[in-house]
């Protein structure tokens, strides 16, 4: 996609962009396409959103919004929905919590793909050399008491 030609609103924060990025996130326009657009999410989520911007204050939908948007996998367009809301302290609290929960994702992400395979030790091997002397004593035992 190349840089707008006209002001259009900017999919991560809904600031009007009229360059090659945003001026208030600095979204590149070329990854515009790679945010979902309000319609390209579930109408469950859709509900949950008008429900929670008329009960702004409500602690417990906004938690039940985060959840959700991550169990679908959007968690963009929860962090855009709150971005919208600018300056508000919840909305800033939210998006605190998005990109924490994002950033521990992405970590333990990549500490399962680069988990280095363990080596056994020497533990197997020693205790293999132990039962296998004591099958020697037991062999010589047996030998000598037969003599």
């Amino acid at each position: 996609m190349t840089a707008p030609t006209s002001p259009q609103l900017c999919p991560k924060c809904g600031a009007s962009v009229g360059g090659d990025h945003c001026p208030k996130c600095g979204l590149a326009a070329a990854r515009f396409a790679g945010f979902a657009p309000q319609d390209a999410v579930s109408e469950s989520l859709q509900q949950m959103l008008s429900e929670l911007e008329a009960h702004w204050d409500d602690e417990a939908q906004h938690e039940q919004f985060v959840a959700q948007c991550f169990a679908q996998g959007v968690p963009g367009f929860a962090a855009a929905c709150y971005q919208r809301r600018g300056d508000d302290p919840t909305a800033q609290r939210r998006l605190h919590q998005i990109e924490q929960r994002v950033l521990l994702t992405m970590a333990a992400t990549r500490r399962t793909e680069e988990a280095p395979t363990r080596p056994r030790g020497m533990l197997p091997v020693l205790i293999a050399l132990l039962l296998l002397g004591v099958a020697l004593l037991g062999v010589l035992f047996l030998y000598t008491q037969g003599a």
